[in-house]
């Protein structure tokens, strides 16, 4: 058995933000000597400025600094010539001007200029090499989501799932050279962590960063309210990870054997294992071959490294188990045949971070999804669902009400809740059919399948890898009118003979009135 998205690893895109750097050179680009106008400029740290360039012009007007962003480049415009030492721009002006053209640029990147002015505006300045803050890419591990903090101490880190039963989460941090301390830039290489992956509804992804930022506070990692590792999603429960229950065993008999995953288990007759379980247990590289038995439980957990190819072997898989039987009296042994389980270190799949239909859980309640971030959706099954008077927040008892909510283009229903924050409800079903014109008509615009037009093909896999069928659904609009599919010149044409034979209609009661007035004069 093959079990991916068991191991993650981020990239090194993590940086941390340093100020660029002003090379002075002359309008053939080779390096200068002398300064720009004799004024010096110190930069703030930002990226916004690279590849941008600093030069100076001559002008009879006023002093002004110009910002392209096409260029990009920064021009000072003043009298830098004039005899009038009144009309030469000091520094302190050209700086004062220099903050509002890249406060109105929307430039983030400062820069302080500082100097004496003197005529001499043949060198221009290239600036480059400036950083911003930027954290490295997200980690997909076991169904759960890992933001990691702004900086590098993070780059490379990798993150697996070691013991897939523990009944409480944790995490075991490794760093990269153990004899250094975080301060003297020693960061973590590994975290490995342990908690409920065989089991509904499994590990919350509160608990497991609460034990990762533990474990990282413990190695010297200075972790905050606002520097942590986040964690999101809901835990992927692996199936196969537990085989069925012994059964048949008795005096001079033998119990039926049991597969799990690629393994195969025989037994020696006898009964003292039955109602037994077989499960896997600690999976993470390095672990040492090893079986626990819960007498109690009646459980055999077999721990073991499973993630590396040929570290853990049927003989040592068959060794453990006996062992543990003998220590623990039990008079029965097994026989594992086979190969033994392969968990891959793959990177994990799409099919992670909460969806509006994920949101839905079997219990009829509506747990918490960040509406805010992208939402995938994964399930072609169509449920029906109401707006919910409240939304839970995974991993704890807290319930936040919907205050209002709204429906955007893709038909996802976004909740505002009562602290702010904006949660995915669910989203509007669409269908599609092979055949729209083969559709039975219902009347009062219905319309229902039929054997012409195809069962229907529901929405769904949007924003996921080969299985996005979204294309041809069109759009979900709000306070939209829909165009009136009656057919004008029809209805006009029965309205015009309704009105006629009324008309008809009242010419009738006339004519029959003044017949009956022509008798009653007759008579008189």
């Amino acid at each position: 058995m093959n079990l991916a998205n068991i191991t993650g690893k981020t990239d090194i895109s993590g940086t941390i933000a340093a100020p660029p750097t002003g090379a002075l050179v002359d309008k053939d680009g080779k390096v200068v000597i002398e300064p720009l106008a004799g004024l010096n400029f110190a930069f703030g740290n930002g990226k916004d400025l690279n590849g941008y360039t600093i030069s100076a012009q001559q002008v009879d007007g006023p002093t002004e600094v110009l910002i392209n962003k096409e260029g990009p480049s920064i021009i000072i415009k003043g009298n830098f010539s004039s005899v009038d030492p009144t009309k030469v721009p000091t520094s302190a002006d050209i700086d004062a001007k220099m903050k509002t053209a890249l406060k109105n640029a929307s430039i983030k990147t400062t820069i302080t200029v500082g100097g004496a002015v003197v005529n001499n505006i043949s060198s221009k300045i290239k600036i480059a090499g400036g950083t911003d803050n930027k954290a490295p890419k997200e980690i997909n591990v076991g169904g759960f989501k890992f933001e990691l903090p702004e900086g590098t101490e993070f780059n490379g880190i990798e993150i697996e799932i070691g013991d897939t039963r523990a009944s409480v989460p944790g995490a075991e941090v490794t760093l990269q050279d153990p004899t250094k301390p975080i301060a003297a830039d020693n960061r973590p290489a590994k975290i490995v962590l342990s908690g409920d992956f065989a089991s509904y509804p499994g590990t919350s992804a509160v608990e497991l960063e609460n034990a990762i930022n533990v474990a990282l506070k413990a190695k010297g990692v200075a972790i905050t309210d606002d520097y942590k590792i986040k964690a999101g999603g809901t835990a992927k429960i692996y199936s196969g990870l537990t085989a069925d229950a012994i059964e048949g065993g008795g005096e001079l008999m033998t119990a039926t054997a049991l597969e799990l995953g690629s393994m195969q288990f025989a037994f020696t007759p006898g009964g003292s294992l039955n109602g037994y379980k077989i499960q896997i247990g600690k999976i993470t590289a390095g672990t040492k071959s090893d079986t626990e038995i819960d007498e109690k439980n009646k459980t055999i957990t077999i721990n073991g490294d499973f993630t590396t190819a040929g570290a853990m072997t049927i003989d040592a898989a068959q060794n453990s188990i006996n062992k543990a039987l003998q220590n623990k009296g039990i008079n029965q042994s097994i026989m594992v045949t086979g190969k033994t389980m392969e968990i891959g270190g793959t990177e994990s799949g799409l099919t992670l971070g909460g969806t509006p239909i994920q949101s839905l859980g079997t219990d009829g309640l509506l747990n918490f999804v960040d509406g805010t971030k992208t939402l995938k959706a994964y399930d072609g099954q169509l449920k029906t669902m109401k707006i919910p008077d409240k939304v839970r927040i995974p991993g704890t008892d807290l319930e936040l009400r919907v205050k209002t909510y709204t429906i955007d283009s893709t038909g996802i229903i976004n909740g505002v809740l009562e602290d702010g924050r904006v949660a995915a409800l669910g989203q509007i079903g669409m269908a599609n059919f092979k055949n729209p014109e083969g559709l039975a008509k219902l009347g009062g615009n219905l319309y229902s399948s039929s054997v012409n037009s195809g069962d229907a093909i529901i929405k769904s896999g949007v924003g996921t890898l080969g299985d996005d069928n979204s294309k041809g659904y069109g759009a979900n609009l709000q306070g939209m009118l829909e165009m009136s599919n009656v057919d004008l010149a029809e209805q006009f044409t029965d309205m015009i003979i309704s009105t006629r034979a009324f008309q008809a209609s009242g010419k009738m009661i006339t004519t029959g009135d003044e017949i009956l007035q022509d008798i009653i004069n007759l008579k008189r």
